[in-house]
């Protein structure tokens, strides 16, 4: 699935705000599958009332069997300094959460092999009761 959804995201057509006071550049895209459908609009503009500062918004709308949930990103800051090499650096106590059997994850858990036991053995007990 994310392999797909790379592909998707590598497929959307780029766009590049040209250095004037006043464009605004819109893309949409939808994907609809059997039960579901996904819209995204993205805005990027220059106003000439923010001093030509660039703004950029994207709306994503998915609907399924569950109902809908839209989901906005807006850009609130641009900048090109640096960014601290702090941001990068893992933490030490930084331990990969537990991968459930059927998918997702156990935040609350560490990823160890006896974790991992426990929960396979789990898994399988609650498949062979029902």
């Amino acid at each position: 699935m994310l392999g797909w959804l790379a592909a998707q995201s590598a497929a959307l057509p780029k766009a590049a705000v040209p250095a004037v006071p006043d464009v605004t550049i819109m893309t949409r895209q939808t994907i609809d599958h059997e039960n579901s459908s996904i819209s995204t609009t993205i805005v990027h503009s220059r106003e000439p009332a923010s001093g030509g500062k660039i703004s950029s918004t994207e709306i994503t709308r998915s609907q399924d069997q569950w109902g809908t949930t839209t989901s906005k990103i807006e850009l609130i800051e641009f900048s090109d300094a640096p960014l601290d090499a702090a941001l990068f650096t893992v933490p030490a106590e930084y331990r990969p959460a537990l991968p459930d059997l059927f998918g997702g994850f156990d935040l609350t858990k560490a990823d160890t092999v006896m974790n991992r036991l426990h929960s396979y053995w789990d898994g399988v007990r609650a498949w062979a009761d029902g």
